[in-house]
This record gives C-alpha cells, sequence and structure tokens, in this order.
C-alpha cells in the first residue's frame, strides 16, 4: 500500500500561491518557525559553564575559575550561561576587565543621551 502525503491548503494558498512562503518567512523572522530545527542550531561559539560552577557563579559573583583553574567572566545573557572568551591570570584582571566593560556600557549609553538631546534641540530650533 502506498500512502501519498497532500499538502492542505487554505483558501490563501489557493488564491496566491506563493502565500505559504511568504507566510514561513514571517513566521521564522518573528521566532515561530520549526522550534526542533532551531533548537539543533547553535548560537554562538563560546565555551558553555559547567552547572555547578553556573550555580556558584550566581551566589559569589561572575567572576569564577574554569576546571582548569583559569579565571573566566560568566555571562549569565545566554541560556545555558557561557563563560567570555578571555582568560585570566588572576581575578583582579578579570574584575579589571569586567568594570572596563561595564565603563564603555555606560559611557556609550551617556553618548547616545547626548546626541538625542542635541538633535531634540536642533529640531526646536528649527520650528521657531
Amino acid at each position: 500500500m502506498i500512502v501519498i502525503k497532500r499538502k492542505k491548503y487554505s483558501l490563501l494558498d489557493k488564491l496566491n500561491p506563493g502565500f505559504s512562503k511568504y507566510k514561513e518567512k514571517k513566521d521564522n523572522f518573528w521566532g515561530i518557525g520549526n522550534k526542533e530545527k532551531d533548537a539543533d542550531k547553535q548560537f554562538s561559539d563560546r565555551e558553555k559553564v559547567p552547572s555547578d560552577i553556573a550555580k556558584k557563579g550566581r551566589k559569589l559573583g561572575v567572576i569564577q575559575k574554569d576546571r582548569k583553574g583559569i579565571w573566566r567572566i560568566i555571562s549569565y545573557k545566554t541560556n545555558p550561561p557561557e563563560f567570555w572568551d578571555a582568560h585570566y591570570e588572576s581575578k583582579s584582571d578579570a574584575e579589571d576587565a569586567l568594570s572596563a566593560y561595564h565603563a564603555n556600557k555606560s559611557a556609550k549609553e551617556t553618548n547616545m543621551r547626548i546626541n538625542k538631546a542635541r538633535r531634540n534641540k536642533n529640531k526646536s530650533s528649527v520650528e521657531k
């Protein structure tokens, strides 16, 4: 016995044959696509943090030693947590790198606020 699977067509597919491809692209854009396919993808090349080190990091801070005894910084922005790519010789070096990261991040936010204020000032002076 031969079983032929037929695609179910909706009214929109019959009226517009390209609609199903469009809908598939739109669903993938919004993250509604095939979840089984997406689960196989690995979005990062970073080294994953072992669960015991991740738990310890949540209690004691994001700077921890990895299994080899090297100081690393844990990123909890991803799930599962990942190590930063950098390796540090001491805890103070890792702390310096983390503080530089946060300083740079806040400097970018400050520059964005200043630029926005300048744009608003320019708009108000043009309107007058």
